[in-house]
């Protein structure tokens, strides 16, 4: 490198160095304004900007006390910026992509330093839409986006001042949402008819954008996504989803689509389709399935289909065809001709198709018999295997013949044959027949005496009557020899008990089980197999899982018949879910005295609890404020109230939900409330010298007692050193908490004793004690010669222990151990000779104390160690229950265990012993013997677990459990706790109420009485005592048996209204609901007056019977069906009608039936014979609903042959028809219509007739008409854009167009074969309701009946806006927004919304509304207020508003004056005002606080509202006194904040005062001394003079801190008394004179003084405190020094008065530390570690001869910086024209200084980053290179450098040194990495005075990269460095900035040097070591 370029690299480095500090400290401080604020308490300084460029700038202040400490506020970087004079817009609503949901209210604010003018909105930048906004600093526009399309928009606002000058624009982009997604299918059209698995096709649409589409299938409860496609061609979202219409059911059905916007907006869109999975319906009706047919036959049936038949076909045998299908007409009819075919049956098939193409098939057998000619019995009862029960058989049927029939014949278990004539049917009845199997034949014969074949019937069987059934008694315990006990209903049972039910049963047939249901537990059953005995017992065993409480139990017996018998009746079951017992208060707690004392304390309550009802509250019987009773339900638990003391004669009561009271045995309570507290009126330790012994007579020790409660006595005790035992004690009264102790000198023994003082409460002892020690004269003394003599030390043991140490010698410290350690709080200390170690502090046991005593001297310590055994006795051993299963323990705790146990479960004992437990049992009720699990908690502290038993009853259980403890008594603990079950799914049935058992109920809920069998009734509650009718009742007896309820009456009759007053034994009533009863006991009598026994009758009988009865005949029946049904008697005397009953034998049966359902029955036997033809209606069948054309088919049977049949129409007009027993008959034309009133008139060869009027079907001329369904709008729904009507239509033949119109419109038609579609435009409607009418119309043109649909009509959103508050008040506390709303539809609600739209409130009113809120619950602001709108059709409206909000007072803060402050009248206010809102104005009070009148223009002052307050008040008007000053600062809220000072007015009473300090009164002086002093004032003194004897001495100056100084000596006093005085001018006339000081003044003797500082300076950065100390010889002692002749005596003593040290004490001379030894001395005052605030000092110079001379001396040390306010300029502002710099300053002592600066630029280039500590710069020799020069920066509190250097070796340099090649070298640039590993502070060892020299070692590394190499080349090159720094040294001045400190220091480097020669072969190094030595020097 040449020199020239290492030169500019110099240069450059030189540069960087020079510059960088700049940058770093000044950065353009050239274009930096400062300036001192004069006033810096409150300053407000404005600062012309205009000359400043535009820009960024920074600023800072900087304020410096007198105590030398510095605040920086800042550096802030603020903008100056012309344009933040423009106007500031803001839009408060909408915010940034808000949804909008309808019209739009925007509003905002705007602020200008001028004024606003207007405000302008332009909307999606479109500069043709610019509109100006109503209001300026607050403005609003109403946006009408009813005819805006759902998109995205913006709004830009911007302001404009009053000068014209248009601020910057703010935009905000908003989302319309006013419309609702739009769905459409595609694929399907509406009402189209599917089936199977469809798939829907379709597009979806929205202004927004589609989030989301969803389908729901279950009529919207629940959506499935759907996958979309976004179509951005169209711009069309599609979709496409499958549907199964098979999970339908078949008819109209709508898929639900729901489509959200990105906007969250959601639309449904509804697909209407009709639904057909659903084959035809096929069926065959006619013959019947099991009838034979022969020759000619007909069948008929039906094919029906929901939507139509396609085709319908037959087949029979090998025949096959198609039926004719009539529209509308499911019926068809078919006639088939077989003979000649010898068949026994035929397959008919059947074969329908409907339009959808679901298929069904129907195949009938039809059976043939062609032989079928002789006389059959058909018998109907009867039949094989038949069970009648009773003793009676029922013999019914009929006998048919093509030729006729003339009887019937029968034989029963083979007797003869019984005639029975007979045309056909029969009926009759076989009496008086014995249980059993039996068997009966059956035949007939017709006219011409051919008799067919017999039906047999065989095992017909009688079955006899039902079972009976009663339980005989209850069995519990063992199954054997367990407890019996005759049943009764309601008796109490537990389950737990094994109890069973015993019961038995009486049939007169085999039994086929038993079963039974016991409440709500499922029914069980038990078969019964084979011969069972008769009667039958049985025990029901009653299960664990049965209900609680009043239980049905419901038993029934089932015979092999199925017949059954049924008992009903109840039992009680124990209720184990809850404590069980007799009503009492139990109060039982083992801690109560036998006399009823109890003793409250904080941890454990005592508890009890009532049982057997069920508390209501609970009480004390008097009240107490010792105690304080806490009821939780049925328990009560008694804590210490807010007063101690003692409470005699409690009790609690509890009053029950019965209003029963129960009481607990009264108690007393004792509430020891706090431990007293003894203190002695001289606590300090008695010392008693051996002069003192001698004078003593009597010792007084008083003291006094505090405590909650009375204390009457105080014991003492007094012990000594050789026992533990109290020497003497006795009991002191106390009085008025005062007591006293006279002791005796004979006593008083001699040596170390205490005397302990006690009293306690009801709680703990109180102790305090004083420790005494009485010198024994005989005893010998300590050794005064010994070199440091040993202190003794006694121990006295007492309630605590003490000890006592016995020293000639002052001890520093005593270090007490316990067992080894130091106790963890410190042990109370009464003087240094003696201690006292509380019981407490003892581990129970026996403990060693070591006490050691030490005594520290300057350069040595000395210590005595001295041990004692001391012993703590355990307490008492304790047991106390904790916890069972989990809870924690109380008496009568309930525990809930499940049958068998529950794991786990456990009660838990706590024992406090410090003996090891050897054994735990317990007992809980009758298992006893029970271990436990013992676990070690503590040393102390013990757990004893006892495992709950598995089997424990659900009872009350007391537990006793008892612990064995090893060498000490066992401890117990009882009492007891109830176990109860779980409910488990059960049911409680323990409700207070009244039953009956098995109660005969009527049907109108009369209950039927019989006098044979009285009601049992139950009561559930506590034993009933009595029973009584609420009213008198005669005729009904009422009385309490067995514990049950019965009741039975003394005659028949109807009693009404009847209730039961049960009153049970505590004499609580219960009042049952009403009933009725009805007393019967007698059936009605029934009798012929006629006897018609075996009469002939057509088609009428008439009958005459008399029916009586007491209570009344209810009902008269007859039966012709041998009592299977009846029908009503019309009167006694009637004709009955019996042209329905088949010919043959007829059994007529009548039945009376009275009030009470009593029966009675007679009956007689007629023969009927009218052999008329019966015609049936086979198609259309049974309910079928007809109209227009139909098939009709008719089967007509008769014992004849029919002759005619002829058609009747409602004309009358009859139509002869082709006879035959099958008819195939079209109806419905006009020949033949189907109306109602049609006949057949069908009669048969014998002239019999029938009638066939009445049909199975119904005609139904409406189900002709077509029907609409509309599917949109939904009825009432509200509609606000274009929308579409749509629906479908359906008819049984087809459909061909609707007609519509809205509201009374004209009807307008519309083709629709199926479904229709209507769209209508909102614009032809107006508000509120409107309906469409459809009407559908048919292919035959027949119209069907409209269908109504309503809709409602909003064309606009509702209207809202807000009355008050304006946009421009501000508001606080409760705020009342009000406002009004307006819509066509009317206003349902209006809401608020506080929280940006978060949530709504509710107004009050609509039209006129009114919200009231606590604007607390907002932030001081201006706040955006929505108000939500919904008309009465559900329309929502959303509007904005704004409120300003301030609650918080002005922020007021005074800097001046200070309180107390005393002026002559000048008062100068300064302070900070400020408000989260806006300030309204700031008041300055003035007022005397003793009653002066102030004059008005200073009694009130008004200072224009700002930031900063200055105002100044002259009082010099007003005389002197105390007066207040109150300054007001109100908003514009009107939030007031005061601020008050009291200051003194002194202009006439002596403002100013001067205090002498030192020496002080009195004080002894010699040789040279200072007189300090402090002058106050309300201003500076002018000039301050020394008085000496009234003379003027000396004048002197005043510091800052207000101190004086003057230095005097033995040439300006004279000797002796002497009278100093200081005067102080403060301006003309106000001279003020200190008070005399008197002092004693020798000029010789010894002197010390202090010179470098004046007291009451304050002392900064370890100043050097400096003085003079000497001795001042008298001449006369100078003159016998002169004389050589002197004494040597006389000479020593005079030479002994030199000095001999210095010494400095910080704590008013009790310690002083030497700090010189001649006469000129000084100390450094070690700031750093001096605490802030006042030191005082005092100096003592010390002589040969042992004289001193003292001096003081006090410096203040302030460690508080001062304190900045900035209020303006803000961080970040924007400013023009003008700066204004205003805040608050101050100071705990005073400010010196404060100033501002301005600079250019951002204030990071004024600062270093955080990470960067420091810059230096660096300079080596030798090593690597010949030199070095760079410069690096230091990191992470200067332990890691950074440093760049460039260095050269030139060869011309190398060969200055060695003639040997070099390998590398040239110019060399380098980077150096350092890190610090060790670092020494001399100051660690030498002190604060060598903090300027350290030392440290690092360890790096270097990369060089060098221009020379042996190869030619240049190469980089590494090497590891060490660097030991020494000596650094740091210049202690910390005003500089730069430059501070520097080093030497030396470095090893170990170069690594690669190298391409083989090193094995060539001697080439590859590590090449070097060291070096450098400078380094610190910029920063």
């Amino acid at each position: 490198m040449k020199k020239g370029s290492f030169l500019n690299f110099l240069l450059i480095v030189c540069l960087f160095v020079v510059k960088m500090p700049w940058v770093v400290f000044a950065g353009g401080s050239q274009d930096a304004t400062e300036k001192s604020i004069e006033s810096p308490a409150g300053f407000k300084e404005k600062l012309d900007i205009n000359d400043k460029k535009p820009g960024k700038y920074n600023f800072y202040l900087e304020a410096q006390d007198k105590g030398g400490n510095i605040t920086l506020e800042g550096p802030h970087n603020i903008y100056i910026d012309p344009e933040s004079d423009l106007p500031v817009v803001r839009i408060i609503n909408p915010r940034q992509e808000m949804r909008v949901p309808g019209n739009l209210n925007i509003v905002g604010t705007c602020i200008d330093d001028d004024g606003v003018a207007a405000v302008e909105l332009m909307f999606n930048e479109d500069p043709t839409t610019i509109v100006k906004a109503e209001g300026t600093e607050f403005w609003s526009y109403y946006l009408d986006s009813k005819n805006l399309p759902d998109n995205l928009y913006s709004i830009t606002a911007w302001g404009v001042d009053i000068n014209g000058l248009k601020g910057k624009p703010v935009k905000v982009s908003w989302n319309l949402d006013r419309k609702r997604p739009v769905t459409e299918v595609e694929s399907h059209s509406l009402g189209a008819l599917v089936s199977g698995t469809i798939t829907l096709r379709g597009w979806v649409e929205d202004g927004n954008g589609i989030e989301t589409l969803s389908v729901s299938v279950d009529n919207g409860k629940t959506f499935q996504p759907v996958k979309i496609s976004q179509n951005k061609k169209e711009k069309r979202t599609t979709f496409t989803t499958a549907v199964n219409t098979r999970q339908f059911e078949d008819g109209p059905k709508v898929i639900w689509f729901k489509a959200k916007d990105r906007q969250g907006t959601s639309g449904i869109y509804s697909y209407l389709m009709y639904v057909d999975n659903t084959k035809p319906d096929v069926k065959v009706v006619y013959p019947e399935p099991d009838k034979a047919v022969n020759g000619i036959f007909t069948v008929a049936g039906y094919a029906k289909d929901t939507v139509g038949l396609k085709s319908l076909s037959w087949s029979l045998g090998k025949d096959t065809g198609e039926f004719e299908l009539i529209v509308g007409n499911p019926w068809w009819v078919k006639t088939f001709d077989i003979r000649g075919q010898n068949v026994k049956s035929l397959d008919l098939v059947i074969t329908a198709v409907d339009v959808s193409g679901n298929v069904t098939t129907e195949k009938r057998k039809i059976i043939v018999d062609q032989t079928a000619d002789l006389p059959v019995v058909q018998l109907e009862e009867p039949q094989l295997n038949q069970v009648f029960f009773g003793h009676e058989i029922n013999l019914r049927g009929i006998a048919r013949d093509d030729d006729g029939v003339e009887q019937i014949l029968y034989s029963l278990d083979g007797a003869a044959p019984i005639e029975i004539p007979t045309t056909g049917a029969f009926q009759l009845v076989i009496s008086d027949i014995k249980a059993g199997p039996h068997t009966i034949e059956v035949w007939s014969k017709d006219i011409t005496g051919i008799i067919g074949p017999k039906v047999v019937v065989k095992n017909i069987v009688v079955a006899g009557n039902v079972p009976d059934l009663v339980i005989d008694q209850v069995v519990s315990g063992a199954a054997k020899g367990g407890e019996q006990k005759p049943f009764r209903s309601g008796i109490e049972v537990n389950s737990e008990s094994n109890p069973r039910l015993v019961i038995k049963v009486s049939s007169e047939s085999a039994l086929k089980k038993l079963s039974w249901t016991l409440g709500s537990l499922p029914e069980q059953n038990v078969e019964i197999k084979g011969k069972s005995s008769n009667p039958l017992t049985y025990e029901i065993p009653i299960p664990l899982t049965i209900d609680y409480g009043q239980v049905l139990i419901r038993i029934t017996a089932t015979d092999i018949y199925d017949r059954q018998g049924v008992l009903e009746n109840y039992i009680y079951v124990t209720d184990l879910t809850r404590p069980r017992g007799e009503p009492a208060v139990v109060f039982d707690d083992l801690r109560i005295a036998e006399d009823g004392t109890l003793r409250l304390d904080d941890v454990s309550p005592f508890t009890g609890y009532l049982v057997g009802a069920n508390a209501k509250r609970a009480r004390l019987t008097k009240a107490s404020k010792v105690v304080r009773l806490v009821v939780e339900g049925n328990y009560f638990r008694l804590e210490k109230g807010e007063s101690p003391g003692r409470e005699e004669n409690l009790v609690v009561e509890f009053e029950t939900d019965k209003g029963f009271t129960y009481r607990s045995r009264p108690f007393t309570v004792i509430n020891p409330g706090k431990t007293p507290v003894l203190t002695l009126d001289d606590p300090l330790p008695r010392f008693i010298n051996t002069e003192e012994s001698e004078g003593l007579s009597t010792m007084l020790i008083g003291g006094k007692v505090q405590a909650d409660l009375p204390v009457d006595r105080v014991i003492w005790k007094l012990y000594g050193a050789s026992s533990s035992t109290a020497l003497k004690e006795g009991e002191l009264p106390v009085t008025k908490d005062q007591f006293e102790l006279k002791l005796e000198k004979e006593d008083i023994p001699f040596g170390p004793m205490v005397i302990e003082f006690s009293a306690r409460t009801d709680g703990e002892w109180g102790v305090v004690a004083l420790p005494v020690y009485r010198e024994d004269p005989q005893a010998l003394p300590l050794d005064p010669k010994a070199k440091i003599p040993a202190p003794v030390v006694s121990w006295v043991e007492g309630g605590q222990l003490y000890y006592f140490v016995n020293s000639i010698i002052s001890l520093d410290a005593y270090e007490l151990q316990i067992n080894g350690k130091v106790p963890s709080e410190g042990l109370p200390q009464n003087l240094p000779y003696c201690g006292v170690v509380p019981r407490s502090a003892l581990l129970v046991g026996t403990n060693t104390l070591n006490l050691r005593v030490i005594q520290k001297l300057e350069k040595r310590e000395q210590s005595w160690n001295f041990s004692y055994k001391a012993t703590r006795v355990a307490p008492p051993s304790s047991i106390q229950f904790d916890q069972v299963d989990g809870q924690n323990w109380y008496n009568g705790i309930v525990v809930s265990l499940p049958r068998g146990g529950k794991k786990g479960a456990a009660l838990i004992a706590k024992v406090k012993t410090y003996s090891q437990i050897t054994n735990a049992t317990a007992a809980f009720g009758e298992k006893t013997g029970l271990r436990g699990s013992i676990k070690k908690l503590s040393d102390s502290e013990y757990e004893v677990s006892f495992e709950l038993p598995a089997d424990l009853p659900a009872e009350r259980i007391p537990v006793a459990v008892e612990v064995a403890i090893k060498d000490s008594p066992a401890v117990k603990a009882s009492g007891s706790f109830f176990v109860v079950r779980p409910v488990e799914g059960r049911q409680i049935n323990v409700a207070e109420s009244f039953r009956w058992v098995a109660p005969t109920v009527l049907s109108d809920a009369t209950i039927l009485l019989d006098q044979q069998k009285p009601l049992l009734g139950i009561y559930t509650g506590r034993p009933l005592a009595k029973v009584d009718f609420a009213k008198k009742t005669e005729g009904l007896r009422c009385e309490v048996a067995d514990g049950l309820v019965v009741l039975s009456s003394l005659r028949d009759g109807l009693y009404k209204d009847v209730r039961l007053v049960l009153t049970d034994v505590d004499g609580w009533q219960y009042t049952s609901e009403a009933y009725t009863i009805l007393a019967d006991s007698q059936k009605p009598e029934l009798v012929f007056v006629k006897n018609i026994e075996g009469a002939w009758i057509q088609n009428s009988l008439a009958i005459e019977i008399t029916a009586t009865d007491v209570n009344g005949i209810q009902k008269l029946e007859y039966s012709v069906d041998l009592g299977k049904t009846w029908q009503p008697l019309p009167d006694k005397k009637t004709t009955l009608d019996v042209s329905s009953l088949p010919d043959g034998i007829v059994g007529v049966v009548f039945q009376a039936t009275d009030t009470a359902g009593r029966v009675s029955r007679i009956g007689a036997t007629v023969h009927k014979d009218t052999v008329a033809p019966v015609a049936k209606v086979m198609v259309p069948i049974q309910d079928a609903r007809i109209n227009g054309i139909q098939r009709m088919g008719i089967a007509i049977e008769d014992g004849g042959r029919i002759a005619s049949v002829e058609y009747e129409g409602p004309d009358k007009k009859r139509t002869p028809l082709e006879p035959g027993y099958f008819m195939d008959l079209v109806v419905g034309t006009p020949e033949l219509p189907l109306k109602e009133g049609m006949k057949f008139h069908i009669i048969d060869a014998a002239g019999n007739k029938t009638v066939l009027d009445a049909f199975p079907f119904v005609i139904d001329q409406q189900m002709d008409l077509p029907i609409a369904v509309v599917n949109v709008p939904e009825d009432n729904e509200v509609i606000t854009t274009d929308f579409v009507v749509s629906g479908i239509i359906y008819d049984d033949d087809k459909p061909a167009r609707i007609w519509y119109k809205i509201d009374e419109g004209a009807l307008t038609a519309l083709e629709a074969e199926y479904a229709f579609s209507i769209p209508i435009p909102l614009t032809s409607l107006t508000d509120n309701e409107h309906t469409i009418t459809i009407i559908p119309e048919d292919m035959y043109g027949v119209k069907g009946n409209p269908v109504v649909r309503r809709f409602r009509v909003s064309l606009e959103e509702p209207n809202a806006s807000v009355v008050s508050p304006r946009f421009d008040e501000t508001v606080k506390g409760v705020v009342e927004i009000k406002g009004v709303a307006s819509d066509k539809n009317g206003i349902a609600l209006v809401q608020v919304s506080l929280d940006n739209g978060v949530s709504f409130n509710d107004a009050k009113g609509t039209e006129q509304w009114s919200y009231k809120f606590d604007s607390k619950i907002l932030q001081d602001a201006t706040h955006v207020v929505f108000i939500r709108v919904r008309d009465n059709y559900g329309i929502e409206g959303l509007y904005s508003s704004m409120i300003s909000v301030d609650n918080t007072p002005p922020r007021l803060s005074l800097e001046s004056p200070i309180d107390g402050l005393t002026t002559v009248g000048p008062v100068s206010i300064s302070g900070q005002a400020s408000d989260s809102m806006a300030l309204a104005g700031i008041t300055v009070n003035l007022r005397s606080l003793e009653g002066v009148k102030i004059p008005p223009e200073l009694a009130t002052i008004t200072i224009k509202p700002d930031a900063v307050i200055t105002a100044d008040l002259d009082l010099a008007s007003l005389p002197d006194g105390l007066y207040n000053i109150d300054v007001w600062a109100i908003d514009e809220a009107e939030n007031v904040t005061r601020l008050s000072r009291n200051i003194k007015l002194a202009k006439n009473s002596q403002p100013y005062f001067i205090e002498c300090l030192y020496p002080l009164e009195g004080e002894y002086v010699q040789g040279s001394f200072n007189l300090y002093g402090y002058v106050g004032g309300t201003e500076k003194v002018k000039t301050l003079s020394l008085l000496v004897n009234g003379e003027v001495l000396d004048v002197t100056e005043v510091t800052a801190a207000g101190y004086f100084r003057f230095s005097l000596d033995g040439t300006k006093l004279p000797s002796g008394p002497v009278v100093l005085k200081v005067r102080g001018d403060f301006g003309g006339t106000k001279m003020v004179e200190s008070t005399p000081r008197t002092i004693h003044y020798t000029p010789s003797g010894p002197w010390v003084t202090v010179d470098s500082l004046t007291m009451g300076d304050f002392a900064f950065e370890r100043p050097w405190l400096s003085g003079r100390a000497g001795y001042d010889l008298s001449e006369e002692e100078k003159t016998l020094l002169a004389d050589k002749k002197l004494d040597k005596e006389i000479r020593d003593a005079i030479l002994a008065k030199k000095l001999q040290g210095v010494d400095i004490s910080f704590d008013n001379g009790r310690t002083f530390k030497e700090i010189a030894k001649n006469g000129k001395w000084r100390f450094r005052l070690e700031t750093q570690d001096m605490a802030e605030g006042t030191h005082y000092m005092v100096l003592r110079a010390r002589m040969a001869n042992g004289e001193t001379a003292v001096t003081r001396m006090l410096v203040q040390i302030d460690k508080t910086p001062p304190t900045i306010r900035l209020i303006s300029p803000q961080a970040g502002g924007r400013y023009n024209q003008e700066l204004e710099f205003a805040g608050l300053s101050g100071d705990d002592i005073e400010l010196k200084d404060l100033q501002y600066v301005l600079r250019k630029g951002d204030k990071a280039s004024y600062e270093i980053p955080g990470f960067i500590q420091g810059l230096y710069l660096d300079t080596h020799f030798w090593g690597s290179t010949l030199f070095d020069v760079g410069a690096g920066l230091t990191f992470f509190d200067n332990n890691v450098k950074l440093q760049f250097q460039v260095g050269q070796f030139t060869q011309e340099q190398w060969s200055w040194f060695t003639s040997e090649p070099m390998r590398y070298g040239g110019m060399v640039y380098g980077a150096k990495l350092l890190a610090n590993i060790f670092y020494f502070p001399f100051s660690f060892i030498g002190g604060p005075d060598w903090s300027w020299l350290s030392a440290s070692v690092a360890l790096g590394a270097n990369y060089s990269y060098f221009t020379y190499t042996q190869s030619g080349k240049p190469q980089m090159l590494s090497a590891i460095l060490g660097q030991f720094e020494f000596p650094r040294i740091t210049i202690q001045n910390k005003n500089m900035k730069m430059f501070r400190s520097f080093a030497m220091y030396t470095e090893l480097q170990l170069w690594f040097v690669p190298t391409d020669v083989d090193t094995s072969i060539v001697d080439v190094d590859t590590l090449v070591p070097h060291i070096t030595a450098g400078f380094r020097l610190n910029v920063f």
